[in-house]
C-alpha cells in the first residue's frame, strides 16, 4: 500500500478543528469520563473560560502552560485552553519526583502551572502562579466569562506542546513540538488509518499516558467528531477491566503498546479485540508470534505505527495483514524516511542503515540541547535535491524488506523502550549513581520474555541495602524507570573494557525455570512469583513492581494462581496488595 494525501484542503490547528465541530455538531458528545458524558458544545464553552483565566494569568503566544493534573477530562479542557490562548502545554505527572517536576518547570521556563485544588499546596513549592481546576477543567474562583476577544489567533508556526524524554546526560530533555507537525499527523492519520475504515460511529479509547505525545494523537479524534472514553489508571494496567470496559463502552478504535495486547490475549480476551473496528499498536516492537497473532484477528484492521518523540508520535505504518513478519511499513505521505551510514550516506537497497526522518512533522528541537543532542538534527543531502534538507536521526536501525516495507531492527545506542516510555540507560545509571552508598552500577534491558524488564546490578557500601537504593532512586526518576535491582560484589568487565552486561544478564536468568519442580516446603504462590518476576527470591516485604512486574507479568501471575488455587484470582488483586505477604492473604480470604 502506498500511502496517499488529500492536499485538497490545507491542515488546520487541532484546536480550529474541535471549536468547527462545537459549532457544526454542538451536542455530539466529546469526553466520557467516569460515567458522565461532555458535548462538544460544553467542552469547546469550558475550554474558553479556561483560556480566558490563562489569558488573564499572563499566557500569550509561546509562553508555556504545565499542568499537573490526575488522569480526568480536565487534561483535554486545559491543553485546548493552553492553545486558545496561544501557550504551549507541558504535561506533568502528579507521582513524579518532585526535582525532576521542578526541572522540567525551569527548562520550560513556565509562567503558570494548572492543578486541581488537592494538589494547591503541593504545586506551589515550585515557586511559579498556581491556577486551580474542577475535575472537568473549570477554572476555580475564575469570572464566568468567554474567552477575551484579543485571544491570538491559530497559527501552525506556533509551538503546541513539549514532552520530556529520558536523556544521555542523566537529565530528561524536552522536546519541542509545532501545531503544524501535530495537524500534518493528523492529517496522515485520517488519510492512512482512521479514513478508509468501513462506517463506524466514532467510540476511541483515551488510552496512552498522559505525559506521552501518544496522548495528543489519540486527542485528534475530537477534530473529526469523534467520542472520547477516558481510560483510568487502575482499568488501563488490568486487562480484565480493561477488556470490560471495551465491551461495555463499544469502543471501535483502541491504540494500544504491545504488551497492553498480549496481557488482553493472555488473560482471554481475544474477542473484545475481534469486536473493535481497529487496533493501533506504537511505543513497542511487536515480536513475531504477536505479529502472527494480530494476522488472525478476525474484524478488525490491525496498524503498526513507528515513530521518534522528535517527529510527532509516527512517521510510518503498517496494516499487519500486508506482511507475514514484523515490519514498521512506509513513511506517511509528506514525510520521508532514508537510510544512513555512518557518513550520512544512503545505503544499498536491502541493506542496515540507521533511521532518520525529513518532513513535516519534525520538532523544532530541544530545548537546552546539548552538542551531542543538538547533532541529532542534520542536514543531509538526497540524491535528485539540489538542496540538503533537516532531518533527524533517530538511532534506530532499519532496512527494506523486498516489498519495500521498512523492518526495525534494533538500537544503535543504549536507548530502550519500557511500556512505551524511551528510556536511555545512561539516565538510570546516572541516577543510580546519586544514590548514596551505590558503589559501582551497570543497567540493561533484559529481553529474555516478551516482556522486558529493566535491570540494574549495584556494588553499595557495607551499610546500603537494595531497599536503600530504592528508595532513593523513586525520588529521583519515575516509576517505569526504576529498574529491578540486583546487589553483586563487583561489575565484571568485558573484553572492551565495559561492563560485561552478558554476564549479569545470566544471573537474572539464574532462577527457577517455569515448572521447575518445587522445593520441599516451599509456598507454591511464592514459586510462582520467583518463576514470573525471574528472581532468586521473595519475601512477604516484596513488592510485584519493585521486582521488574508490569500488566502482562501480573496477568501470566494471575493466571498461574488461578490453575494452582482453583480461585477466581482476580488480575487486580496484584494490584489492590503488590507485597508478596499481603497479596498472599488476599489469595487465602478468597
Amino acid at each position: 500500500m502506498t500511502h496517499q494525501l488529500d492536499t485538497s484542503v490545507p491542515p488546520r490547528a487541532l484546536h480550529t478543528e474541535i471549536a468547527r465541530v462545537a459549532r457544526t455538531r454542538p451536542g455530539q458528545p466529546a469526553l466520557v469520563s467516569a460515567g458522565r458524558s461532555q458535548s462538544y458544545e460544553e467542552l469547546h464553552a469550558r475550554s474558553l473560560r479556561l483560556a480566558a483565566a490563562l489569558h488573564r494569568a499572563g499566557i500569550t503566544a509561546e509562553r508555556t502552560v504545565a499542568a499537573m493534573l490526575p488522569r480526568s477530562a480536565a487534561i483535554p479542557t486545559t491543553i485546548l485552553a493552553a492553545w486558545h490562548a496561544g501557550g504551549t502545554y507541558l504535561p506533568l505527572s502528579p507521582d513524579a519526583p518532585p526535582d525532576r517536576t521542578l526541572h522540567m518547570l525551569t527548562e520550560t521556563q513556565t509562567a503558570l502551572l494548572v492543578v486541581p485544588l488537592e494538589l494547591m499546596s503541593q504545586a506551589e513549592r515550585f515557586g511559579i502562579p498556581v491556577l486551580a481546576v474542577g475535575r472537568d477543567g473549570d477554572p476555580l474562583g475564575a469570572e464566568p466569562t468567554t474567552a477575551p476577544l484579543d485571544l491570538p489567533a491559530p497559527d501552525l508556526n506556533r509551538s503546541a506542546y513539549t514532552i520530556f524524554t529520558s536523556g544521555t546526560t542523566g537529565e530528561p530533555k524536552g522536546v519541542l513540538v509545532g501545531h503544524g507537525a501535530l495537524a500534518h499527523l493528523d492529517r496522515a492519520h485520517e488519510d492512512c488509518v482512521y479514513g478508509p475504515l468501513p462506517a463506524w460511529t466514532g467510540q476511541v479509547a483515551l488510552n496512552n499516558p498522559m505525559t506521552t505525545d501518544a496522548y495528543f494523537s489519540e486527542l485528534a479524534h475530537l477534530a473529526h467528531g469523534r467520542t472520547l472514553h477516558l481510560l483510568d489508571t487502575a482499568t488501563r494496567r488490568d486487562p480484565d477491566r480493561l477488556a470490560g470496559f471495551l465491551r461495555d463502552h463499544a469502543i471501535e478504535a483502541f491504540d494500544a503498546t504491545p504488551t497492553q495486547i498480549r496481557s488482553l490475549l493472555l488473560a482471554g480476551h481475544r474477542e473484545v479485540l475481534e469486536r473493535l473496528t481497529v487496533l493501533v499498536l506504537g511505543g513497542e516492537p511487536v515480536d513475531a508470534l504477536l505479529w502472527s497473532t494480530l494476522r488472525s484477528l478476525k474484524g478488525v484492521a490491525v496498524h503498526n505505527l513507528y515513530g521518534p518523540t522528535e517527529c510527532t508520535v509516527d512517521v510510518a505504518g503498517a496494516a499487519v495483514r500486508e506482511s507475514r513478519t514484523p515490519v514498521i511499513g512506509r513513511a506517511w505521505p509528506g514525510c520521508a524516511i532514508h537510510l544512513l551510514d555512518d557518513a550520512l550516506e544512503p545505503v544499498p537497497e536491502g541493506e542496515t542503515g540507521e533511521i532518520c526522518v525529513a518532513g513535516p512533522q519534525l520538532a523544532r528541537g530541544y530545548l537546552g540541547a546539548t552538542p551531542e543532542e543538538t547533532r541529532r538534527f542534520v542536514e543531509i543531502r538526497v540524491p535528485g535535491e539540489a538542496r540538503s534538507v533537516r532531518a533527524y536521526r533517530t538511532g534506530d536501525l532499519g532496512r527494506l524488506d523486498p516489498a519495500g516495507h521498512l523492518e526495525f531492527l534494533g538500537r544503535a545506542d543504549d536507548q530502550v523502550k519500557i511500556r512505551g516510555f524511551r528510556v536511555e540507560l545512561g539516565e538510570v545509571e546516572a541516577s543510580l549513581r546519586k544514590c548514596g552508598g551505590v558503589l559501582d552500577v551497570a543497567v540493561a534491558l533484559d529481553r529474555s520474555e516478551a516482556s522486558a524488564t529493566l535491570r540494574a546490578w549495584v556494588v553499595t557500601a557495607p551499610d546500603t541495602t537494595p531497599d536503600d537504593v530504592r528508595r532513593q532512586i523513586s525520588d529521583i526518576v519515575p516509576d517505569h524507570m526504576i529498574p529491578v535491582l540486583t546487589p553483586v560484589t563487583r561489575i565484571p568487565m568485558a573484553a572492551t573494557g565495559k561492563a560485561d552486561v552478558r554476564a549479569l544478564l545470566s544471573l537474572a536468568t539464574a532462577v527457577p525455570a517455569p515448572n521447575a519442580p518445587q522445593k520441599p516446603g516451599e509456598d507454591p504462590l511464592l514459586t510462582i512469583w520467583k518463576e514470573v518476576l525471574a528472581v532468586p527470591d521473595v519475601s512477604p516485604q516484596d513488592t510485584f513492581f519493585a521486582l521488574g512486574g508490569d500488566s502482562l507479568k501480573a496477568t501470566r501471575m494471575t493466571m498461574h494462581s488461578r490453575r494452582l488455587t482453583g480461585k477466581s484470582v482476580p488480575v487486580r488483586l496484584v494490584f489492590d496488595h503488590p507485597r508478596f505477604g499481603e497479596y498472599r492473604a488476599a489469595v487465602d480470604r478468597l
